[in-house]
């Protein structure tokens, strides 16, 4: 969907079944703790939004209690980067919003490699529309993802480029 544009909320089952399926990632850390993220990252693609906002708030609770950069790749792994962004749309469910930013927020402060994955989802358009519309403390949130988006290039062609993506979403103005 466009930018501010509410998603197709419809259950998708192919992709539920096919995140059941998946074999998880090898971690980095070598601990096989991914059964919750895998649960959770199911529940996103679900109709109901308290589904969603359970399966948010599994992923949420999966990235602040495990390694961090093990999860991002288990997330990655599952296809749900792109859905995360989606979710940050959902302009019709402020709960949805906050849950898909605290998680986000987490997410935007992985590897390099890993932020390029959201960065790519179109993460940035999606965050800063969030701090023009949303309660103060979700603003902040996404104030921090935008942060940790910014800083975490290695290489000036890529801190250039999310910077140039910036300007032209007009992330400025909002700031």
């Amino acid at each position: 969907p466009g930018m501010g544009m509410v998603p197709i909320v419809e259950e998708n089952a192919a992709v539920i079944a096919n995140i059941k399926a998946t074999a998880a990632p090898t971690s980095r850390s070598g601990r096989p703790e991914y059964a919750p993220l895998k649960a959770a990252c199911a529940m996103l693609w679900k109709s109901n939004d308290d589904e969603i906002i359970e399966g948010l708030q599994g992923l949420y609770r999966a990235l602040m209690s495990t390694d961090v950069i093990d999860a991002i790749d288990a997330i990655i792994h599952y296809g749900c980067i792109g859905r995360f962004v989606e979710l940050l749309t959902r302009i019709d469910n402020k709960t949805i919003i906050h849950w898909a930013i605290l998680s986000t927020v987490n997410i935007s402060c992985g590897t390099p490699d890993q932020v390029v994955v959201i960065m790519q989802a179109g993460a940035m358009g999606s965050i800063i529309n969030i701090m023009t519309s949303i309660s103060p403390e979700t603003r902040e949130q996404a104030l921090w993802a935008l942060a940790n988006l910014a800083a975490t290039p290695k290489d000036a062609t890529r801190c250039s480029t999310y910077a140039g993506e910036f300007v032209e979403l007009s992330g400025v103005a909002p700031l």
